[in-house]
């Protein structure tokens, strides 16, 4: 089967490797009102990284607390970790990206490594506002834990919500993002919440966003992947079994 490249078509018909970027910032915080595209986004990060030839090197901590957004790829050999509306589950599946990453940073001081030289680990929230208001103590230590220490063990956090409040991306979580994507959102306020300043209220309905990086700020615009080419790349994937190191 013919695995497409990395290129994305935008809605102004050009060709971007946005998602591609995306895929490499260290975490990601991707907020906006509801219908503003967060899914799209997820979903075309997903679609980049298990288009690459070195794929196999690639694995999924998915916790979907809808289970519509992300459930297309649970069956895919790279998702190592599902959870959806079990809240115990979704503690257990922050728990072992800890562990995780504790394993890496063992290994690395045996070997005498600054950074993990293995494959990456992923871990995507689909609705970060769920898990933050019913289980705010028990998730809220694991994140920040990935947060600070997940760069060197190439473990890498995504997180988006629909609801950008304060009480939501508090500071002490917010700091640990160093990539911040915003959508069109409800008014200035929540643009502030997200990006630190107004604006986000004022992007249009879909399909652009203003990213945050460490090397770029400003506004982008948003591949469109069909959904049959979601379901073609999900569907690939899922009648394959290896085992990622």
């Amino acid at each position: 089967m013919h695995i497409v490249n990395e290129l994305h078509r935008t809605p102004g018909g050009t060709f971007s490797t946005l998602y591609s970027q995306l895929a490499e910032q260290t975490h990601l915080l991707i907020a906006g009102r509801t219908g503003s595209g967060k899914s799209c986004v997820v979903n075309g990060i997903i679609h980049s990284l298990l288009c690459r030839k070195v794929c196999m090197d690639e694995q999924f901590i998915l916790i979907d607390p809808k289970r519509v957004e992300l459930s297309m790829w649970k069956p895919a050999p790279h998702v190592i970790a599902y959870a959806s509306d079990n809240l115990e589950a979704r503690v257990h599946a922050l728990a072992l990206a800890v562990r995780i990453i504790e394993k890496r940073f063992e290994l690395m001081d045996q070997q005498g490594l600054k950074k993990y030289n293995g494959g990456d680990v992923h871990i995507i929230i689909d609705e970060l506002a769920d898990i933050m208001t019913t289980q705010k103590n028990d998730v809220l230590p694991l994140l920040q834990r990935i947060g600070q220490i997940g760069r060197a063990a190439r473990v890498h956090l995504i997180a988006c919500t629909q609801c950008p409040t304060a009480q939501i991306l508090s500071t002490q979580l917010k700091c640990n993002f160093d990539a911040i994507l915003g959508l069109r959102t409800r008014s200035a306020q929540d643009s502030r919440n997200i990006i630190g300043m107004k604006g986000c209220e004022r992007l249009p309905e879909h399909g652009h966003g203003y990213l945050i990086t460490p090397k770029f700020e400003g506004i982008v615009e948003l591949p469109m992947i069909p959904d049959a080419e979601l379901s073609r790349i999900a569907t690939h994937w899922s009648d394959r079994r290896f085992y990622v190191a």
